[in-house]
């Protein structure tokens, strides 16, 4: 137990005293990171999506080829933990 509070007190002291020219160099990576994502959200909202495309013949025409699963009416046993015998 103390040997873990030792550890804990070395762990919080290290990262306790941090450089103040390396914080401020992360703070401004942070801010130039901030302003990138600004940039790129601002070019998100000029796109335009034509939806057309779902009105179109093509779309129209297009059908759904999945098969259909058919589920059996009686699943398993009543009473799995009964005997096979007792049923």
């Amino acid at each position: 137990m103390v040997f873990v509070l030792v550890a804990v007190y070395f762990w919080y002291t290290q990262f306790r005293t941090v450089n103040t020219s390396e914080s401020s160099t992360v703070t401004d990576q942070n801010q130039l990171l901030g302003r990138q994502f600004v940039l790129l959200v601002n070019k998100l909202k000029a796109i335009s999506i034509d939806s057309s495309f779902f009105s179109s013949e093509k779309f129209t025409s297009l059908m759904d080829l999945t098969p259909t699963i058919e589920i059996p009416e009686k699943f398993g046993r009543e009473n799995p933990f009964a005997r096979i015998g007792d049923q």
